[in-house]
């Protein structure tokens, strides 16, 4: 049995119990159980509610099971079932930036007798926000792993695995609570009167989904050698998921006034607002079939060569009742290919090259008016070595590679008057390159260092929108950025191990990662704030202290105490710019945290 406790920064509780049975008398089954248990306080602070509920709260009870049989015959199995359910408060949004005329709008809910609006880019102390949470998360899984020997030199292998997914969150994303404000009525949308209805609450942004989602998967292998130097795979693969959603979205749209409107004897605006509640309902269902092949051969002393072909089948579906009825259905085909060789210089270093062509469906976006979107395509080229030296001391790969895309698929966010809005267009092409370095070095006895580093350099070649207001497209190409993925990334590790006592065995690690500036949405172009709320450079320190191999009776401990972002960098989990709406909102990741391990083994 293995048990781990931990108990950290804001009331961070962990407890995780491990039964391992090995195997039972002769029969060839082994089984393990483990059963999880974790739960911590919100990292921002809600004034309206309880620290446990705070934004970044959760509290998560989780298990999982596996069943193995293996006897020494040709019948191998392998069954895992895992249950999972998280209920969490979302990540705190606040609102970081908005036109001058909603501005004044909202500034005006204090003198009409509520709250005052909070609206910061850099990270608040304190917020107060309206019903963001609950969220509720259920995922069960169970996985099926069988493998029959044929013969000597064959197998046959199936893969069979069902999911489930059961999901509700409620969030407000205006980063503000009990505000007010001066609206109408939101027939006048329908070409119908100016209606006031007063004083009323009103919220920039708030949503709610009920999702639901199921998927289960077949996949089977043959896999042989033949002769000596030549090894394939043989396969055959089917995908079938359905998905259901409800997102019931309330706004409220702010429209500028002809003359200023006299909402009290003593508060007038230059604006007004439209409560607007919309709801979107629908169904989507995938289907994938595939065929596939690889091939391994040596064909010459340290030289190999792999090859691999792969045809695809998908079949997408929408149906979706709300904000409209429509039945819309696609089938996409593709065949594609991989060459890989690589040449052993000699026993510790190996050079390969690859050439391989990557393809990704087209489908339906529920959130966009189209017809859907068209498949993407991408052919990739790469040149690597893998290598040690001074007797093993010092590990090093490095990649460099390229990219050319066709038809990228990017998701763009337009939240307006009728609600959740986005769409999922083929923005044109792109093209990549890059370099990956990769090491881990014992530069003396118990002292370890290793890091990567990765560099990109890509651009659109040409990124085609429609402009909302012209209908003309309209190439952006020059000034469109690549969402939630940096042109930078690096990582350095220091470990140090002391040698062993007889009170255990102490180690100290180090970490630090690097990432460069981040983008949230594809240009400003439709998302005017998208400059404002990216995010970088942020480089971040983590550290470990673990005292290891200390034997109390019958038990094998282990105590760490670590902590995470040591300097408190305040970096972005992601942005949303609401377009036409004109605001947006920034969600910050956690600050400084730490935590003690407890680890006894038995």
């Amino acid at each position: 049995m293995d048990q781990l406790l931990s108990y950290g920064a804001f009331d961070f509780f962990q407890s995780k119990t491990a039964v391992n049975t090995g195997e039972l008398g002769d029969s060839g089954l082994r089984a393990q159980f483990t059963y999880l248990q974790k739960r911590r306080d919100g990292y921002a602070d809600n004034l309206l509610v309880p620290d446990k509920l705070d934004p970044g709260a959760y509290n998560v009870d989780a298990i999982r099971a596996s069943v193995a049989y293996d006897r020494s015959g040709p019948l191998r199995l392998d069954y895992v079932f895992d249950y999972n359910h998280r209920k969490s408060v979302a990540t705190a949004y606040q609102l970081a930036s908005a036109r001058p005329d909603i501005l004044d709008y909202i500034n005006a809910s204090s003198a009409l007798g509520s709250a005052t609006p909070q609206i910061a880019r850099d990270r608040l102390g304190s917020l107060s926000l309206d019903d963001d949470g609950p969220i509720s998360d259920k995922v069960q899984g169970h996985a099926l792993t069988a493998e029959l020997d044929l013969a000597s030199n064959l197998t046959l292998r199936s893969i069979t695995s069902y999911r489930k997914w059961d999901n509700s969150v409620i969030n407000d994303l205006d980063g503000n609570a009990n505000l007010v404000g001066f609206v109408v009525d939101p027939i006048l949308f329908a070409g119908g009167p100016f209606t006031p209805l007063g004083v009323q609450p009103i919220s920039l942004f708030h949503l709610t989904f009920e999702r639901r989602q199921h998927q289960w998967t077949q996949e089977l292998n043959l896999l042989g050698d033949i002769g000596e130097r030549t090894k394939f795979v043989l396969g055959a693969f089917y995908f079938d998921e359905v998905a259901h959603e409800e997102n019931p979205t309330f706004l409220t749209f702010i429209l500028p006034s002809a003359a200023p409107i006299a909402v009290t004897p003593t508060v007038s605006v230059n604006s007004f607002g439209v409560n607007i509640a919309s709801n979107m309902i629908y169904r989507y269902q995938s289907r994938s079939k595939a065929a596939f092949g690889q091939i391994a051969t040596e064909v010459a002393d340290r030289l190999s060569l792999t090859g691999g072909l792969r045809y695809t089948h998908d079949e997408k579906s929408l149906r979706q009742t709300t904000p409209f009825s429509r039945d819309l259905n696609r089938e996409f085909n593709k065949l594609n290919w991989a060459v890989t060789l690589d040449y052993r210089l000699n026993d510790t270093a190996m050079t390969y090259a690859r050439v391989a062509t990557g393809y990704k469906a087209g489908g339906f976006n529920a959130r966009s008016a189209n017809n859907g979107f068209e498949p993407e395509n991408l052919t990739s080229y790469e040149l690597g070595i893998k290598s040690e030296f001074f007797d093993h001391r010092l590990r090093l790969n490095a990649a460099l590679f390229h990219a050319a895309h066709k038809d990228v698929q990017v998701g763009q966010f337009l939240a307006g008057s009728g609600g959740s809005l986005g769409t999922t267009v083929n923005a044109g092409k792109a093209e990549y390159w890059g370099v990956e370095v990769e090491f881990t070095a014992l530069l003396v006895d118990n002292l370890t260092v290793n890091g990567n580093v990765g560099l990109l350099d890509r651009k659109y070649k040409s990124f085609e929108i429609r402009d909302p207001v012209t209908d003309n497209l309209v190439d952006i190409a020059k000034s469109a950025r690549f969402l939630y993925s940096p042109d930078t990334t690096a990582n350095l590790g220091l470990e140090y191990r002391l040698p062993s006592l007889e009170v255990g065995r102490l180690t100290a690690r180090v970490d630090y990662s690097y990432r460069s500036r981040m983008y949230w949405h594809a240009s400003t172009f439709l998302n005017p704030y998208n400059d404002f709320i990216s995010d970088g450079p942020v480089g971040r320190i983590d550290a470990r202290l673990t005292w290891s191999d200390l034997k109390i009776g019958p038990a094998k401990v282990e105590v760490a105490i670590w902590g995470k972002n040591l300097t408190n960098e305040d970096y972005l989990l992601g942005g949303v710019d609401f377009g036409s709406l004109g605001f947006s909102t920034v969600g910050y990741a956690e600050p400084r945290t730490w935590g003690i391990d407890l680890r006894m083994g038995f």
